[in-house]
């Protein structure tokens, strides 16, 4: 792209990122390469700088819950309105999924079942993971949980 353009790598690098010390007639020179060769910034770069993901992990066993999906467009709608997107894990390997969270794929979790043990909640708070979860009354600096009383909605159903 930079060939393309007739600048230097970093001039290009400038451009992109929008920092100010790039002429107004280059920063379009660079631009209209990059849309000329269809560029897309490398994320996994941008992550690595920035130490952040810009993404939520949803994990779960499963999506047959007939309210999975409300829940997860609910989320998905919310995280995006902070400038996040939702990636759901479904898988019932724990192994794989504490790797995704470890492994700073996410910037945080929302686990929508009981696959991850005491232990592993433990590991995810000594890690500064930040994460809420379903139907667990879990409270720590980095976790929180969003619990349903099912049992008195009915109860409140049936009086009515």
């Amino acid at each position: 792209m930079a060939a393309q353009a007739g600048v230097s790598i970093s001039t290009v690098s400038k451009a992109l990122n929008d920092i100010d010390v790039v002429t107004p007639t280059t920063k379009q020179r660079v631009l209209e390469a990059a849309k000329k060769l269809n560029y897309v910034p490398n994320m996994m770069g941008k992550q690595l700088k920035s130490g952040q993901t810009k993404i939520i992990g949803f994990y779960t066993r499963s999506i047959e819950a007939p309210y999975f999906s409300s829940i997860a467009d609910v989320i998905a709608r919310e995280v995006g309105s902070k400038g996040y997107s939702l990636n759901i894990f479904i898988s019932t390997d724990k192994p794989l999924v504490m790797n995704n969270i470890l492994g700073s794929m996410v910037d945080g979790i929302i686990g929508f079942e009981e696959l991850l043990t005491e232990e592993d909640l433990k590991i995810l708070q000594d890690n500064n993971i930040f994460a809420v979860f379903f139907d667990r009354n879990i409270k720590s600096k980095t976790m929180g949980s969003v619990v349903f009383n099912s049992f008195q909605a009915g109860f409140q159903v049936s009086e009515y």
